[in-house]
């Protein structure tokens, strides 16, 4: 079949490269969502289920997104990065379908970042990082 624009083929390299910054900020977003709204949620949660200190795990792992989100960014560790985040994903569509008054993110856009997660294992950083094929 015939390409419309067989021009912008040519820029293919760079679809990596948007979708890592696109979940580089998503996961800054995610990071930041958790020492604020987030927070108490999800405290509440861990200590209902005997996890304890509830507010220590939510705030590390505020902290462990926004530093993937760094790293997306920025094109450092890109794969282990994007391995991180379908871990984190996985685990957040699962609590958003079994506790969906927890007011986490749609299972919907767990989904889309968890596909953009496994495009960046598969694919590698793009252009534009620090991260080289071998």
């Amino acid at each position: 079949m015939l390409n419309i624009f067989p021009e912008l083929l040519d820029y293919g390299f760079m679809a990596p490269s948007i979708l890592r910054i696109t979940i580089g900020i998503l996961f800054v977003f995610l990071g930041y969502q958790k020492y604020n709204s987030h927070k108490e949620h999800l405290s509440e949660f861990l200590s209902s289920i005997k996890i304890n200190p509830a507010r220590t795990i939510v705030q590390t792992l505020g902290g462990v997104e926004i530093v993937l989100g760094l790293l997306f960014i920025t094109g450092t560790l890109t794969q282990i990065a994007a391995l991180i985040a379908l871990i984190i994903t996985l685990v957040s569509i699962v609590l958003a379908v079994k506790q969906p008054d927890l007011k986490l993110r749609s299972v919907t856009e767990y989904i889309l970042i968890s596909v953009i997660a496994t495009s960046l294992i598969l694919s590698g950083a793009g252009f534009m990082a620090i991260d080289f094929p071998l």
